[in-house]
Order: structure tokens, then C-alpha cells, then sequence
């Protein structure tokens, strides 16, 4: 299939990558072998670690397709997913039912203030914006999505492992139904940059993802800014403790006070 006859797009020129990488077809053609076992297994382990009790209201922010809203609906709780990306929220619909329910929505406005025992912001669907006013914004609004004693479990990639794979895998091309695309990664103090050359028959677009580069302390910062105690970091999917040289993930788990 041409992709490029269902979008042409170049999104150098847009200051808002995410908006039309996302809702690309190519996408979701590059990240089709996202596992939603992989995504499942992470959500057991960590509902067994919270104990949260059944039929209460969870939010997933920047919820891409559903596959972890889904999870979270089937093991027994009362779900909405929200995502810019309207054709990510259409194919997320497909999993909808009275448990679980999509939107499309800007994590960086209000959405249903005091109303959700738990918000989950995972696999690094944080820092995407160029001015820190909307990275401010984005945790502003999870934080006041949450009913007091409420948790926000915010899963981010960490720095230090982060670069060393960025190091070791600067190019990259993958070729996925007849579609080549074209890896070049970097990072500098502020992002992490992903350059995405596509071909597509005779024609070619160039896409990004830039993600701010935190540190632990600079991502946790934003939610102690919005009045939210930090309870545990892990440091991967299986929530074993951090260690900022080696482990993979920083996933906090914050407690909005009673």
C-alpha cells in the first residue's frame, strides 16, 4: 500500500511533531510489533504492587491505542483512555464497552478534575513539547484529574541507559510492507531526537520524535510542583527498584494527598 496517497506529510515545518507523526499510518506501520502481552504483563505486575480495589475509575493519558487501557479494563476496573491522535483513538474504540472508553484530547488541558482514583501516563508519553509551559500544563492536568489520595503512576525512559542505546544504535532501517524506514538517532543535555526518513515507492517524507531528556530528579519536580508526594520508583516493568546507571525505565508512583 502508498501510504504517502493516504497523507503526505513533512513534519519538520510543524512545531508539534507529535500531532501528525501520530496520526500517521506510518506510525503505526513502524511500531505494529508493540506488544500488547508485553503491555498486559506489565499492567498485572503493577495492579498486584497497588492493590487497588476493583470498579474504581482509572485514566490513561496519552493512552495510544488502548492496549494498556484495555488491560486495565479487563482486570476488573472502570477505564477512560485520552489521546491527541484521532485515528489512534479510532482504533482504540474498537476495544470499547461499558468498562472502557476513548477520547481524543490534549493531555495539556483539564479532563474530569477530582474524578480518578488512579492516572497512568506510560511508556514515555511525557515531555513531548519544545516550551516547558506545556510540559507543565500536561502534569498540572493529570495531577488535578486525581480524587485526593488518589495515585499518578508516571513511566518515563531513563537517561543514562537511554543514551548508551541511543550510542549504540545511531542507524537504523527497518522495512515493513514494502515501506523502508530510515533510523538516525541522537541526543543532547534537553531531548532525545529520533529522525524518521520514509520511503514509500517513489515517495519520501521525513518525520521526528523529540522527547525531553530527564533526569529522576527533573521529572519528578513537575508533579512535587502540583502538591503530589512521591511514594516508589522503579526502575522497570517488572517494578524492581531503580538504579539510575542500569535500569531501563523510571516509573514513579505519586500519591495526590487526602
Amino acid at each position: 500500500m502508498n501510504y504517502l496517497r493516504i497523507m503526505m506529510s513533512n513534519t519538520e515545518n510543524n512545531n508539534e511533531w507529535f500531532a501528525e507523526w501520530f496520526d500517521s499510518p506510518y506510525y503505526h506501520l513502524l511500531y505494529q510489533h508493540r506488544s500488547d502481552d508485553e503491555a498486559r504483563a506489565f499492567i498485572q505486575t503493577l495492579l498486584q504492587f497497588l492493590q487497588l480495589p476493583l470498579q474504581q475509575r482509572l485514566l490513561d493519558v496519552a493512552c495510544g491505542k488502548g492496549r494498556h487501557a484495555k488491560a486495565l479494563a479487563d482486570a476488573g476496573y472502570f477505564v477512560t483512555g485520552i489521546d491527541l491522535s484521532p485515528e489512534s483513538i479510532q482504533q482504540a474504540q474498537t476495544f470499547s464497552n461499558e468498562h472502557l472508553e476513548f477520547f481524543v484530547h490534549d493531555m495539556r488541558r483539564l479532563f474530569r478534575t477530582r474524578y480518578y482514583h488512579a492516572v497512568f501516563n506510560l511508556f514515555t508519553s511525557f515531555g513531548y513539547f519544545s516550551a516547558e509551559h506545556d510540559n507543565t500544563l500536561a502534569a498540572h492536568a493529570m495531577a488535578s484529574a486525581l480524587l485526593p489520595g488518589g495515585l499518578l503512576i508516571v513511566d518515563f525512559v531513563n537517561r543514562q541507559p537511554a543514551c548508551a542505546n541511543i550510542e549504540a544504535h545511531q542507524h537504523e532501517e527497518i522495512e515493513r510492507e514494502g515501506v523502508r524506514f530510515t533510523l538516525h538517532r541522537s541526543y543532547t543535555d534537553q531531548q532525545y531526537i529520533k529522525q524518521i526518513d520514509v520511503r514509500d515507492g517513489e515517495h519520501q517524507a521525513t518525520f521526528f520524535e523529540k522527547v525531553s531528556a530527564f533526569t529522576p530528579n527533573q521529572l519528578e519536580a513537575y508533579f512535587l510542583a502540583e502538591g503530589l508526594v512521591t511514594l516508589h520508583l522503579f526502575g522497570n516493568y517488572a517494578c524492581e527498584p531503580f538504579d539510575e546507571k542500569s535500569s531501563p525505565r523510571m516509573i514513579y508512583i505519586f500519591e495526590r494527598p487526602v
